[in-house]
């Protein structure tokens, strides 16, 4: 997906876009798993889900039909070392992140390794249009806070992280978070999509400095 934003300033106009429209968005290496074969030596299988509160209404992301992909989407940031989340969502931040639509449980393959949830991110503002150069600036992209580290000990195969549950204001500010067990039913659900071969562990996504 590439996008590129230009300024004419003889016309005195601007094409305005998000990060996610000003250049090639990154693919990640947390890739979604639908079945074991797609699950390699030395990689776990990531099961949770995220969830907002309130959640989004219909009209609340602006999205243009490039970008439908990102819509009721949280884009969760991790990495395997504990680092200060950076305030905004840089392209960088992109290459290690989960794809996590909300309110649905993620099936994702993540190296064997414990590893760190710095922030999550929602595309709220993204499309291609031409605005005045004193149009006040739309913000593209509301943050979900809140640092996780999750455990993961060896023969692992498949770890359920929780739910996480974000809390938000009017404002799009974190208020409250929380991380919600369902363990029994992501046990079912997971037998379901891959049988029994593997087992799940529970190993919940523990809040730091929260």
């Amino acid at each position: 997906m590439t996008r590129i934003c230009s300024r004419y300033a003889g016309l005195g106009i601007v094409l305005a876009c998000s990060l996610l429209a000003m250049g090639c968005v990154p693919s990640s290496s947390i890739k979604p798993v639908e079945n074991l074969t797609q699950v390699g030596t030395g990689s776990v299988i990531v099961v949770g889900k995220i969830e907002l509160e309130p959640g989004l209404a219909p009209d609340e992301q602006v999205l243009g039909s490039n970008f439908e992909e990102f819509r009721d989407l949280a884009l969760v940031i991790t990495d395997t070392e504990l680092r200060t989340p950076n305030e905004t969502m840089s392209l960088g931040d992109l290459t290690r992140r989960i794809n996590a639509p909300m309110g649905q449980t993620f099936y994702v393959g993540h190296e064997a390794q414990p590893f760190y949830i710095l922030k999550s991110w929602v595309v709220m503002n993204a499309e291609i249009k031409v605005v005045s150069p004193s149009a006040t600036p739309v913000p593209g992209n509301a943050p979900l806070s809140g640092i996780f580290k999750v455990e993961m000990t060896p023969g692992d195969r498949a770890i359920y992280i929780g739910t996480i549950r974000y809390h938000r204001d009017p404002f799009f500010s974190t208020e409250k978070v929380e991380v919600i067990d369902d363990f029994a039913q992501a046990t079912i659900d997971f037998k379901q999509k891959f049988g029994t071969q593997i087992a799940l562990r529970k190993s919940l996504a523990q809040p730091i400095g929260q």
